[in-house]
C-alpha cells in the first residue's frame, strides 16, 4: 500500500501551472521534459526496487525572498482526477518542518520528497496522507494494469509556515498543476480501413492510385509501407526487409520488391501518380502501418495487420467468365459442395485452362468445360471414385 500510495501520490507531470503567492515566499513547479511528452505511462518507471520513486517526474521551486529566516515550513499535497476527483490528500507531519535562510532559495523533485529530503530539515521528513473512496476505486482498477489510464490530473502543493494545514498553519503560497493530456490509453491499436483486406481474403481493387486509410491516433506521425507480392517469401518477410531501410524521405531508398515507404502525419494517404513507383496491374501488393509512442522508458512500437489487395487487370478481367450453375455442377465433383460454394462466395472467375497442353481462356475454356461436363453426364468420361 506504501507503494501505491506513492504512485498515486506523484502520479504523472505538470504540463502547466497555476500560482498563488503570499508576500514573501513563492513555490512553482516544473515538468520534466520526459514526462511532459509521453503518452504512456508505465508504472515500472515510478517505482523502484526499494519502493521510491525512481523517475523524476517533477521540479519544486521555493523561495524565502524575507529577510527573516523560516525554519518552519510544511508542504500540502493535493491529486485531483478529472474523471475520478479528489484521489489523495497530504500533509508534512508537524514535528519534521524544513527551513529556507533569508533569501534562500531551494530546488527538490519528486524523487527528494519521496525519499524524505527537504531543504534544511534536521531529520528525515514524512507526510500523513490518506486515499479518498475515490483514489482507492482507482488503485482497484490498476491492479494488474502496467500503465496509467488516459485522464487529465492536477497536483496542487501548498505551502504554510509556523504549522502544517491540519494544526492551523498560515498558508504561504500554492501551485497547482494540470497535466495528461498527451497521455493515451495502453490498448491502442491501428485498425487498417482500405484498400484490400486481411492477407488471404481475395480482394480486387481498380484504382492504381488508392488511397491508404487506417483507424489511430490522428495527430500522430506513422510509416507506410506497401511490397509487391512474390511467391518465395511471406508477407511478414517482405515488410520486415523494407523496414531494414530509411523511408524514402530524406533520405531512403526503395528495394526492388518495394513500392512505397513514407512517413505520414495523419491516417490517410493518397498513392502517388508520380514520384513512386507505379502499382501493376495483375499484381499483389501487401501493406502495413507503423507507429511509435513515447513512454516514460523510451519509445514503444505499434504496429497493425498486413493487409493484402490485387490491382485489376483490364485486359485479364475482359478474358473472365463467372462461374455459372453448370460450371459449378462440374466443379463439385472435382474439389467438393464446399469448396466450390466458398469460391463462388468470394467472386473466383474462370480465367485461363490447360487440357493436353493447350491453354484456354475466357469463353474458349468455358465451352471446354461444358463439353466435358457433357461426356461425364453420357458416361464417356468418369471420375475416379
Amino acid at each position: 500500500m506504501k507503494q501505491l500510495l506513492l504512485l498515486i501520490f506523484w502520479l504523472l507531470v505538470p504540463l502547466e501551472n497555476v500560482l498563488s503567492q503570499s508576500t514573501g515566499f513563492s513555490i512553482d513547479i516544473t515538468a520534466d521534459p520526459l514526462m511532459s511528452s509521453a503518452q504512456i505511462v508505465e508504472l515500472s518507471t515510478l517505482i523502484n526496487g526499494e519502493g521510491n520513486l525512481a523517475t523524476r517526474l517533477f521540479t519544486v521551486y521555493v523561495s524565502n525572498e524575507s529577510n527573516e529566516p523560516a525554519d518552519d515550513l510544511y508542504i500540502d499535497i493535493e491529486v485531483i482526477s478529472e474523471r475520478e476527483g479528489l484521489l489523495m490528500v497530504s500533509h508534512q507531519r508537524n514535528e519534521l518542518p524544513f527551513g529556507l535562510r533569508a533569501g534562500e532559495s531551494a530546488v527538490f523533485s519528486n524523487v527528494d520528497i519521496s525519499r524524505q529530503r527537504l531543504p534544511n530539515a534536521p531529520v528525515p521528513v514524512r507526510f500523513n496522507g490518506r486515499l479518498t473512496e475515490n483514489g482507492r476505486a482507482l488503485l482497484n482498477k490498476l491492479q494488474g494494469v502496467s500503465t496509467l489510464p488516459a485522464d487529465e490530473y492536477t497536483i496542487q502543493i501548498k505551502l504554510y509556515k509556523r504549522n502544517n494545514s491540519v494544526n492551523g498553519g498560515l498558508l504561504l503560497g500554492s501551485s497547482s498543476v494540470t497535466f495528461g493530456s498527451n497521455i493515451i490509453d495502453e490498448n491502442l491499436t491501428i485498425t487498417l480501413l482500405t484498400p484490400g483486406d486481411a492477407v488471404g481474403v481475395d480482394v480486387t481493387i481498380s484504382n492504381p492510385n488508392p488511397e491508404f486509410r487506417w483507424d489511430g491516433l490522428f495527430q500522430q506521425s506513422y510509416r507506410l509501407i506497401v511490397v509487391e507480392a512474390s511467391r518465395d517469401e511471406d508477407p511478414e518477410a517482405m515488410v520486415e526487409s523494407a523496414r531494414s531501410t530509411p523511408p524514402t524521405e530524406p533520405s531512403g531508398v526503395l528495394l526492388e520488391h518495394e513500392f512505397l515507404d513514407v512517413n505520414i502525419n495523419g491516417t490517410s494517404f493518397t498513392y502517388p501518380s508520380f514520384g513512386a513507383k507505379s502499382l501493376r496491374e495483375g499484381n499483389t501488393y501487401y501493406w502495413q502501418v507503423f507507429s511509435e509512442l513515447q513512454t516514460t522508458s523510451g519509445t514503444q512500437e505499434r504496429a497493425s495487420e498486413i493487409w493484402s489487395f490485387t490491382l485489376r487487370d483490364d485486359h485479364q478481367a475482359a478474358a473472365t467468365v463467372k462461374i455459372d450453375s453448370d460450371m459449378r455442377e462440374l466443379l463439385i465433383p472435382l474439389i467438393g459442395v464446399e469448396q466450390t460454394e466458398s469460391m463462388i462466395r468470394s467472386g473466383f472467375t474462370l480465367f485461363e485452362i490447360e487440357l493436353d497442353g493447350r491453354v484456354l481462356t475466357g469463353e474458349a475454356a468455358k465451352a471446354e468445360l461444358m463439353e466435358l461436363l457433357e461426356k461425364m453426364r453420357s458416361n464417356k468420361i468418369k471420375l475416379p471414385e
